[in-house]
């Protein structure tokens, strides 16, 4: 059962971090300035991934991660770098969930308005800032989540153990 809920986990966290590297190159790879058709399908592949990728493997992690830890007993009082990384994924799902999608959502419907009318419109350069902010601080707090699932802080053997 560890070895399959391991290997689950490892899925999700591939599905999760895997569509997260395509969604920023996809966000980078193509200049709307010269192809506003390719930047408005790399929009709409964005949003996809989201759907069908980040948000599937980041339920699939929390699930898996929280079987772990209740299988091997631990507890927020007994593994305290647990609970902030339980902290952090909550505010990666809430930021993901609530905030990041919808602002995938806008930014593709946007731009494919733009290759309706020949150019994006004038919020889309907003509603784009939003989200590159909002992805900037859910990868830091991969980086953070990641580190206190390495370090594993108070703990006498802190890598190695699952």
């Amino acid at each position: 059962m560890r070895a399959m809920l391991r290997l689950l986990h490892l899925i999700g966290l591939a599905a999760f971090l895997g569509s997260i590297l395509v969604h920023i190159l996809l966000g980078e790879v193509v200049d709307p300035a010269h192809d506003l058709a390719g930047y408005a399908l790399a929009m709409k592949i964005k949003y996809l991934a989201t759907l069908i990728l980040t948000l599937p493997g980041l339920a699939l992690m929390i699930l898996t991660g929280t079987v772990m830890a209740w299988r091997q007993r631990l507890t927020l009082l007994t593994a305290k770098w647990l609970g902030a990384k339980l902290v952090l994924v909550i505010l990666i799902a809430l930021n993901g969930a609530a905030v990041l999608t919808p602002l995938g959502a806008e930014t593709a419907r946007l731009a494919a308005e733009g290759v309706l009318s020949g150019a994006l419109p004038a919020t889309f350069t907003e509603v784009k800032q939003k989200e590159d902010i909002a992805g900037a601080l859910n990868l830091l707090m991969i980086v953070a989540v990641s580190t206190l699932a390495l370090v594993r802080p108070g703990t006498r053997i802190a890598v190695g153990r699952a």
